[in-house]
């Protein structure tokens, strides 16, 4: 352990001291000179007091000044305005990167959405072309001709409907999100009754929990639900006896609401992928879709503070569960905003 400038000041000095003394007691008178009208007593005394001078500033030299000098507090005091200023001009920095990379973000996404909607209006006349040759120009057509032009209008009306997934995706990062009491039981029972009037050959067991609520934007919530339950209702549909269920549940210990059903299920192995945009983890063939919807869940979810959970099995059905902020931490994260 290295010793404290004061210890070493004191060591020195007491050295000094020691030295003197026995100089005192052992040196003889006779090594004394003789000065007039002085015997050796006076020679000593002269003696002690030049040594005792030159040891006192031996050891002031071999403390630093500024630790003999200056009180430890004052030291202190400089080191941990250092240390602010180092974390404020830390933090400033951090502020700067994080403001810039936002303003990129928003960039970007404007473009996109710009790129996605001007894009609609090609493919529309694309389509509307096509139908016109088919229609009007039948007679003119060979069968390898009519099958090319159909082969045009499906591919159309598919890149047509993921330009529509993308935008439904940008608008969910985009605007204000406002926050009120959600009625989610409501929400569900009613995007079920709708896909039940529209499939009514299905006979699919629906079930709601009562009182189901959160605290978010109603129209992104309803947004975020209608793709978890559409999902439900088509991974189901070689199901038996298929099932959904809209219950209460839990998120990493926070309350929850989930999303269940017996359907086809996937492999947790790539549930990875679940949330990438066009990424499908059934071939196209079994179940269509444009593969935005899940990651337009998770985009509103995550816009709200809350998180997103998947669980399944392959043949077992899926469950995909939701938490939000609560009301206070709601309030608190807008403040912070």
């Amino acid at each position: 352990m290295t010793p404290s400038p004061r210890a070493r000041f004191i060591a020195l000095a007491g050295a000094g001291y020691a030295a003197l003394a026995l100089l005192w007691l052992f040196l003889p008178d006779s090594w004394l000179p003789a000065w007039p009208g002085s015997g050796a007593a006076s020679a000593k005394n002269l003696l002690l007091l030049v040594a005792t001078t030159a040891a006192f500033v031996f050891a002031l030299r071999a403390v630093p000044p500024q630790e003999t000098g200056e009180p430890a507090a004052a030291e202190a005091e400089r080191a941990a305005d250092a240390a602010r200023e180092s974390s404020d001009d830390r933090e400033r920095r951090e502020r700067a990167c994080a403001a810039e990379l936002h303003a990129a973000q928003l960039e970007l996404e404007s473009l996109a959405y710009a790129l996605t909607h001007n894009l609609r209006a090609p493919l529309r006349a694309i389509g509307g072309f096509s139908h016109v040759l088919l229609e009007d120009h039948a007679a003119a057509l060979d069968a390898e001709a009519r099958t090319c032009i159909e082969q045009i209008m499906r591919a159309n009306d598919h890149l047509g409907r993921q330009l529509e997934g993308l935008l439904a995706l940008l608008r969910c990062s985009r605007g204000e999100l406002r926050r009120a009491p959600v009625d989610v039981s409501a929400q569900a029972g009613r995007r079920l009754a709708e896909l039940a009037a529209a499939d009514p050959q299905r006979q699919v067991c629906r079930h709601v929990d009562a009182g189901l609520t959160a605290v978010g934007d109603p129209d992104m919530l309803g947004i975020a639900l209608a793709h978890l339950l559409d999902n439900a209702w088509k991974f189901t549909r070689d199901t038996a006896a298929p099932c959904i269920r809209v219950a209460a549940g839990e998120v990493d210990g926070l309350p929850g609401i989930c999303v269940s059903d017996n359907g086809a299920g996937f492999d947790m192995a790539h549930a990875e992928q679940l949330f990438k945009p066009f990424r499908h983890l059934h071939r196209q063939d079994e179940f269509p879709g444009v593969g935005i919807g899940l990651a337009t869940v998770q985009r509103i979810i995550q816009r709200h503070g809350g998180e997103l959970r998947a669980v399944a099995a392959p043949g077992r059905g899926a469950t995909f569960c939701f938490s939000l902020p609560s009301a206070a931490s709601a309030t608190e994260n807008r403040h912070e905003q």
